[in-house]
């Protein structure tokens, strides 16, 4: 009951609803930055980021769902997925990405052709802290392009960055801006945009640290069953 009252307030109006929002306006970045670190193609520097970024092109083609998850580690750790989507999936996320290294990936991905009808983003979180809104927003925007070139026929949804840190107030001025501008150029940027971030502020209010991020960041098993029933009820309401 408690998910469905959350979804149904997030629903009403994205980012709406957060109860610690600083009212922050989408920042005003004009055209997506181009070449800076968050928009340039980059290979993971670190033997373990390069081990799991190969174990997974290497499992892409093989019984590829309708269902493409790509992001960093709040994908990458989410065994319960399918489960929780009410889908099969394809993980094509790696933990400790950042938008630079999704942009990599997908460059030197084997897709199966029309394989996919939906592609999950989820990215950003990892480049807080080392770049600003209008920053990430470019990184994001050179992702969801180079999905639409190379999987046309596909569905792009943008998973809203999730809150994090003590109280979920960790670069909150940054995660809003970035959030609130995908909300306000979907149309243009031809993606679904997912407001995942409301319903974790609206259950955790008040908590310094909350039961459904455990470790502040990533979710836990009713963290992770609540951000797929934020997609999929976005996803059902289309």
């Amino acid at each position: 009951m408690m998910l469905r009252a959350l979804l149904l307030l997030a629903l009403q109006g994205p980012l709406a609803l957060s109860a610690i929002a600083s009212g922050a306006a989408a920042a005003p970045c004009g055209a997506a930055p181009t070449g800076t670190l968050a928009s340039s193609p980059a290979p993971r520097a670190d033997e373990r980021g390069q081990r799991v970024t190969e174990s997974r092109m290497a499992a892409l083609p093989v019984n590829p769902a309708e269902t493409l998850l790509v992001g960093d580690s709040i994908f990458d750790f989410w065994r319960s997925a399918a489960a929780d989507l009410g889908q099969p999936v394809t993980n094509f996320g790696v933990g400790g990405d950042r938008t630079e290294n999704v942009l990599d990936r997908i460059d030197r991905a084997d897709f199966p052709r029309d394989a996919f009808r939906r592609v999950v983003l989820l990215i950003g979180t990892n480049n807080l802290g080392r770049d600003d809104a209008c920053a990430i927003l470019g990184g994001i925007a050179a992702i969801v392009e180079r999905l639409h070139r190379r999987l046309p026929r596909a569905e792009v949804v943008v998973v809203s960055i999730l809150p994090r840190g003590p109280g979920l107030r960790r670069r909150l001025e940054d995660i809003e801006a970035v959030n609130q501008t995908l909300v306000r150029d979907q149309a243009a940027m031809r993606i679904r945009f997912v407001d995942a971030f409301t319903p974790f502020v609206q259950a955790c209010a008040g908590q310094e640290k909350c039961g459904l991020l455990p470790d502040r960041l990533h979710p836990g098993p009713d963290g992770y069953r609540l951000l797929g029933a934020s997609i999929a009820a976005a996803l059902d309401g289309r």
